[in-house]
C-alpha cells in the first residue's frame, strides 16, 4: 500500500513539474516559431515594396519615354522652320545665318541625347540649359524680337524636372505669345520652391499676344498634363492664366524630389 502511494505521488509530482517545464518553455517555443513567421512577413513586405518602386519607375520612365515622342514628332516641323529661316539669312545676313546655325548646333546637342538617350530623371539645371539654347535660337530667327530673364535659385538646380517639360511650355509661349507680336516680346522663366517646400514653382510668362481660346488645347500642354498625372498623380498640375497687362502665364507645380547620386 504505501509503495502504491509512493509511485502516485512520484507520477504527480513529474507531471506537474512536466506541466511546469511546459508554461516555462511556452514563450521560448514561442519565440522561437515567431522569429521565422516575423521574418517571412518582413520578407513579404520587402518583396511588395520592391514590386511597387519597380511600378512606380516604370511608369515614370513611360511618362518619359512618352514625352520624348512628342518632342521627337515636334522637331521636324521645328528643324524645318529653322532651316527656312537659315535659308534666308543666308541671302540677306551671312553673319546672322553663321549664328544661326551656331545656335542650331548647340540646340540639338542640348536636345538629341535626351531623346536618343534614357529617358530617365533630368534635373532642373538640365532642362533650363536646353531651353537656353532654344531661347538663344529663336532669338535670332526672329530678328532679335525676343529677350528672356531667368531666375532660379541655386538651391533647387538639382531638383527633378521631367525631360523636355519645360522645353514644351517655352515652345508654346514663343509660338502663342511672341511670334504673333509685331513688336518685340520678353519670356521670363521663373523658379521656386512652394510654401511648404514639398513642391516646386515653374512659371514661364510672356507678355506675347495673350491667352486665347485655343491657346490651352494644343497637343504639347494636352500631352504635358496626361504626363503630370502619369508620373505624379494628383501631386503636380499645370496651369495658364492671362497676364493684366496682356501675354501668358504657364505654371507648372511637381513635387520636389532631388536627384538621387550614385
Amino acid at each position: 500500500m504505501g509503495a502504491l502511494l509512493f509511485a502516485l505521488i512520484l507520477e504527480g509530482t513529474v507531471r506537474a513539474h512536466a506541466m511546469i517545464a511546459a508554461v516555462l518553455l511556452l514563450p521560448v517555443i514561442a519565440a522561437c516559431c515567431a522569429i521565422p513567421a516575423a521574418r517571412l512577413i518582413e520578407r513579404s513586405f520587402e518583396s511588395r515594396h520592391r514590386r511597387e518602386l519597380a511600378e512606380v519607375r516604370r511608369r515614370q520612365q513611360e511618362a518619359n519615354f512618352r514625352l520624348l515622342l512628342l518632342q521627337a514628332q515636334i522637331e521636324p516641323h521645328f528643324l524645318f522652320n529653322t532651316l527656312a529661316s537659315l535659308r534666308a539669312l543666308i541671302r540677306e545676313n551671312v553673319d546672322q545665318a553663321e549664328g544661326l546655325v551656331d545656335a542650331l548646333v548647340s540646340h540639338l546637342r542640348a536636345v538629341l541625347p535626351r531623346i536618343r538617350g534614357d529617358a530617365g530623371a533630368t534635373t532642373l539645371s538640365d532642362q533650363l540649359a536646353i531651353c537656353v539654347s532654344y531661347l538663344e535660337l529663336m532669338s535670332i530667327r526672329l530678328d532679335g524680337r525676343l529677350s528672356y530673364r531667368i531666375d532660379a535659385p541655386d538651391s533647387l538646380q538639382d531638383a527633378v524636372v521631367p525631360p523636355l517639360m519645360l522645353l514644351t511650355l517655352v515652345e508654346n509661349a514663343i509660338k502663342h505669345g511672341i511670334e504673333p507680336k509685331s513688336d518685340a516680346g520678353h519670356v521670363r522663366i521663373e523658379v521656386q520652391p512652394s510654401i511648404d517646400s514639398a513642391r516646386i514653382i515653374i512659371a514661364v510668362r510672356d507678355d506675347g499676344a495673350g491667352f486665347t481660346d485655343t491657346t490651352n488645347d494644343g497637343l504639347g500642354l494636352a500631352n504635358l498634363r496626361e504626363q503630370l498625372a502619369l508620373r505624379y498623380g494628383d501631386r503636380a498640375s499645370l496651369s495658364l492664366t492671362s497676364r493684366g497687362a496682356g501675354g501668358t502665364i504657364a505654371s507648372l507645380l511637381i513635387p520636389y524630389e532631388r536627384v538621387q547620386a550614385t
